[in-house]
């Protein structure tokens, strides 16, 4: 697992969080021990590990990472610009950046960036041949077409079309254990969005989106009850071919799918509304 931390004198690092072997011992789950890093302490389980594999000047201010195939760490990364989400969209002032280990010690060491220009982004997704950024309003895809490792393709994959003053419009993207690509609608403006049965939402709620990665319309797989939803997690446990269950977080902690509201299920068929 990975954890990026924004720690006093804008001192940003990137941590991983990794099971001990078990042959080690077999500690309780509610075991915990401290571990100090850079005069920062951390409370963590007994049974993992947790160690620094990236600090300035590799990185600058990162806002989100994903894996890819080859080990490298692709990090979208922010230029701390304090200007509003609607002028950034015309700046473009935050990139996104691989990360390697080159002598394979468990610490990053060489930095490229691999895409620049993006306006105001909070997630990021490698998937296949192709990086998802979601930059509201939109989720942009961006694609290496010549091999040369810069991802200088960039196509809008999905269009939400309304940005609020803190961009909580769209959080995401997140790849589901379908194989659909998933996220959230935090704010209550007004989106008009083609749907795959070929109707059109127009809705202010707050929802649970998801589409599929060749194409095609949205699904809405949640609705209403829920003020902006910001994260999901993927529930292990296969509902069938297409489906899965998950938890949804909102903006204050709460689980929605953990929620004793009667009107929420904790999971559903796939094309199903969570909300009736």
């Amino acid at each position: 697992m990975l954890t990026i931390f924004n720690f006093k004198r804008m001192v940003l690092q990137a941590f991983h969080v990794m099971p001990i072997q078990a042959a080690e011992s077999n500690p309780s789950p509610t075991a915990t021990k401290i571990v100090s890093i850079d005069e920062i302490q951390f409370t963590i389980p007994d049974s993992l590990q947790l160690s620094k594999i990236a600090d300035e000047p590799l990185i600058h201010w990162p806002v989100a990472a994903a894996w890819d195939r080859d080990g490298s760490l692709v990090v979208l990364e922010s230029n701390w610009n304090r200007e509003s989400v609607e002028k950034q969209l015309v700046s473009r002032p935050h990139r996104i950046v691989r990360l390697q280990d080159i002598d394979t010690d468990g610490v990053f060491d060489k930095r490229t960036v691999i895409a620049s220009d993006l306006s105001f982004s909070a997630g990021i997704l490698v998937f296949e041949n192709a990086i998802y950024v979601s930059a509201p309003p939109s989720i942009l895809r961006l694609e290496d077409l010549d091999g040369d490792g810069i991802f200088e393709d960039r196509k809008t994959w999905h269009e939400g079309k309304t940005i609020t003053h803190c961009a909580n419009d769209l959080h995401g993207p997140l790849l589901g254990r379908d194989g659909w690509i998933y996220w959230t609608k935090g704010a209550f403006a007004e989106q008009s969005l083609p749907m795959r049965d070929g109707s059109t939402l127009n809705s202010r709620a707050a929802h649970l989106l998801r589409r599929h990665p060749s194409g095609g319309g949205v699904e809405v797989m949640m609705t209403g009850g829920m003020d902006n939803p910001v994260d999901v997690a993927f529930l292990p446990t296969i509902l069938n071919s297409q489906g899965c269950r998950w938890t949804c977080w909102q903006k204050c902690g709460r689980p929605v799918t953990r929620s004793p509201w009667p009107r929420l299920k904790a999971s559903c068929e796939p094309g199903e509304t969570l909300m009736k």
